[in-house]
C-alpha cells in the first residue's frame, strides 16, 4: 500500500520580503535617498547569526558600514542588531544578531538605510533582491527592487498669486517639463502633489506650449485631473510628442487654495516613456495668510486690520474735515490695499476723491492726455457722496481754491532723490497729495506694492495703492473714526475690533494730548517713515507748516 500521506518537511525561508526604495529619480548615475528591506522569520535568530540580502546590480559603495534603522515587530530596536548592519560587498547587505540578542520565529524585520549607496547603473536594468538567514536557509529571490529608467527632465511649477498665503486661492498654475523619450497617442504624462491641489476629478482647458510655441492639438481634451492631487496630460490620436521637447501646461480652472501655513508642496513628474519619477520637485511653501497693508501705526503700535472690499468707509474726522477710504484685494482676501480716498468738509455737501489708477502694469503713458497725472485721478464733486450734483476730474497742474474744502491742497511728484526707497512706480514718478488744514496736515501718496519685486515687480505696479500719512494732527482727542480706535487714542468699538486681523505690538493708555502734538502715525504700507522725511524737507520751502506726525 503505497502513497500513504505522511509529512512534508518544512523549507525553512524568510517570508513577507519586499524592498521600498526612495529617490528624486531612477535615472542612470542618480543616487537612493534610503532603501528599506522587510522581511519576516521563520526560524528565530540567535546572536551572532544573520540576515543577508543580495542585488543583482551594485546597490552599494563601498564594503563598510551602513546607517539604517532597525524595526523589530513594528517597534525600533537599536540593540538586536547594534554595530552589525554592513555591506559585504556593493551587492550583499548582512545584519548580525549582536552578543546577548536573539530574534524569535515569526518576527518582522525593517531595515532602513540611509548611506554608502552606489549610484543607479544603465538605464532599462532591472534590480531584484534575494533574502536568506543563517536558519531560514532556503533563498527568497526575484524580490522586485527597481527598473533603472529615464525621467522627464527641466520639470518645474510656478504659480499665481505669486506669495502662497495659507487659504487663499490658486488663480493659476504652470507645469513645464521636457521628454526624455518621445510620446505617441495614447501615451500620458503624469503630474502628482503632496497636497490636496485641485477641487476634484474633471476634465480640463489649459494653455500648452510646444517647444515654445502654442499648441491645441497634441493633447486636445486629454487635460484631466484624476483627482484632488493629480493631473494627466494624455496624447490625442494621431499626435506625437518628440524626444527632447519641452513642453508647459497653464492651468487656470478646478483649482483649490493654499493649503495651512507653513506646509511644503512639492510635485512628481512621469510619463508612459520616461516612467522613472522625477520627484520633490519644489512647488511652494505656504505662508501665514497676512499681506502688509492696511496697517494703522501709531508710534510702536501697529495694528493690521481687513475692510469689505469697494465699500467706503470713514477712516478719521475731525471737526472740519473727514477722510472716508476703499480697499481692494489683490491676489486674494488676504491682501488689500487702500485704492480711494474721499475728503469732504463737516457741512459734507462737496468731496475730493483721490484714486490709484488701476492696472497700472498695461497703461501706455504715451496715450495719457498731457496735463493728467501719472498714477493718480483726481476729482473735485458738489453735493453728496450718494448723490453729487457735478463732477470735475482736475489735470496736474489745477489749483484747488482752499475755500473748496477749507483746506491747503497741492498735488506733485515725489522727488528722485529723496529719502524714500521707492521714488517710483514702474516707470511712472509717484504722486502725493499734501493737505493741510486747521486739524490736520495729512500726505495721501501713490505707492507701488513692494511685497512682490524681481520677475514680479510688474504685479507692484498692478496693485499700485495709496498710502496715508498723518504730518500734523492738532488734539488728537478731537479725532474720531476707524484709525484714532487703531491707534488707541479712543476707544474701541465692537465694530473697529472685529476689523482686527493681527494683536497689536504695543497698546498706550488713552490720554488727553495737547496741541501740535506729535508722534508717528499712518495707514498704509512700508517706507513711510523715509517718505515722511521727504514731505518735511520739501515743506520747507513750501507755504505749509510742518510738524512730525504721520498715519
Amino acid at each position: 500500500a503505497t502513497g500513504v500521506t505522511g509529512w512534508t518537511v518544512a523549507t525553512p525561508q524568510m517570508t513577507s520580503t519586499s524592498v521600498s526604495m526612495v529617490s528624486v529619480n531612477t535615472l542612470p548615475a542618480s543616487f537612493p535617498l534610503s532603501i528599506a528591506f522587510s522581511a519576516t522569520t521563520t526560524r528565530a535568530l540567535a546572536a551572532t547569526e544573520s540576515v543577508l540580502i543580495s542585488s543583482t546590480s551594485a546597490v552599494w559603495a563601498a564594503a563598510t558600514t551602513i546607517t539604517c534603522s532597525v524595526t523589530k515587530a513594528g517597534s525600533t530596536d537599536a540593540t538586536t542588531f547594534a554595530s552589525g548592519i554592513t555591506a559585504m560587498t556593493t551587492s550583499i547587505f548582512k545584519a548580525t544578531v549582536a552578543a546577548s540578542q536573539s530574534v524569535g520565529a515569526g518576527v518582522a524585520l525593517v531595515f532602513t538605510c540611509y548611506d554608502n549607496f552606489g549610484a543607479f547603473g544603465s538605464s532599462g536594468t532591472v534590480v531584484t533582491f534575494t533574502f536568506e538567514s543563517d536558519t531560514d536557509t532556503v533563498q527568497a529571490s526575484g524580490v522586485t527592487g527597481w527598473t533603472v529608467g529615464t525621467s522627464l527632465t527641466s520639470a518645474s511649477v510656478s504659480f499665481l498669486p505669486a506669495i502662497p498665503y495659507a487659504g487663499g486661492q490658486i488663480t493659476s498654475i504652470t507645469f513645464a517639463a521636457t521628454t526624455t523619450n518621445a510620446l505617441t497617442a495614447g501615451n500620458k504624462i503624469t503630474i502628482s502633489s503632496s497636497e490636496d491641489l485641485w477641487q476634484t476629478a474633471a476634465s480640463l482647458s489649459c494653455a500648452v506650449t510646444k517647444s515654445g510655441v502654442g499648441d491645441a492639438t497634441t493633447f486636445a481634451s486629454g487635460l484631466a485631473t484624476l483627482g484632488v492631487k493629480s493631473f494627466q496630460a494624455t496624447v490625442a490620436a494621431g499626435q506625437s510628442v518628440l524626444a527632447s521637447t519641452a513642453l508647459t501646461f497653464t492651468c487656470t480652472t478646478n483649482l483649490g487654495t493654499f493649503s495651512a501655513a507653513n506646509t511644503v508642496v512639492t510635485f512628481t513628474f512621469s510619463s508612459t516613456t520616461d516612467p522613472a519619477p522625477a520627484s520633490y520637485i519644489t512647488g511652494w511653501t505656504t505662508l501665514v495668510a497676512a499681506g502688509n497693508d492696511p496697517i494703522a501705526r501709531y508710534g510702536d503700535v501697529v495694528r493690521e486690520f481687513e475692510l469689505p472690499p469697494r465699500v467706503l468707509t470713514e477712516l478719521v474726522t475731525s471737526p472740519d474735515l473727514t477722510l472716508h477710504g476703499t480697499v481692494f484685494e489683490g491676489g486674494g482676501s488676504y491682501e488689500q490695499w487702500f485704492d480711494r480716498v474721499v475728503l469732504t468738509p463737516a457741512q459734507e455737501d462737496r468731496w475730493l476723491e483721490i484714486k490709484i489708477r488701476e492696472n497700472l502694469d498695461e497703461f501706455n503713458s504715451s496715450k495719457r492726455p498731457r496735463g493728467e497725472f501719472h498714477t493718480l485721478e483726481v476729482t473735485m464733486a458738489w453735493g453728496s457722496l450718494a448723490k453729487p450734483l457735478a463732477t470735475s476730474r482736475i489735470p496736474s497742474d489745477f489749483f484747488i481754491p482752499k475755500d473748496f474744502l477749507g483746506q491747503e491742497i497741492a498735488i506733485r511728484r515725489l522727488r528722485r532723490y529723496n529719502p524714500a526707497r521707492f521714488t517710483s512706480i514702474g516707470r511712472f514718478p509717484r504722486e502725493c497729495a499734501d493737505i493741510a488744514g486747521r486739524w490736520m496736515h495729512i500726505y495721501i501718496c501713490s505707492t507701488p506694492a513692494n511685497e512682490y519685486w524681481s520677475h514680479q515687480r510688474h504685479l507692484a505696479m498692478k496693485y499700485a495703492h495709496l498710502d496715508i500719512m498723518f504730518m500734523e494732527i492738532v488734539n488728537v482727542n478731537k479725532l474720531t473714526g476707524l484709525l484714532p480706535e487703531l491707534w488707541g487714542l479712543q476707544p474701541m468699538s465692537a465694530s473697529t475690533r472685529a476689523v482686527i486681523k493681527e494683536t497689536p505690538v504695543a497698546a498706550p493708555e488713552i490720554e488727553t494730548f495737547g496741541e501740535n502734538f506729535s508722534k508717528a502715525a499712518w495707514a498704509g504700507g512700508i517706507d513711510m517713515e523715509n517718505l515722511q522725511k521727504e514731505c518735511q524737507e520739501q515743506n520747507t520751502s513750501d507755504s505749509f507748516q510742518s510738524t512730525e506726525i504721520s498715519v
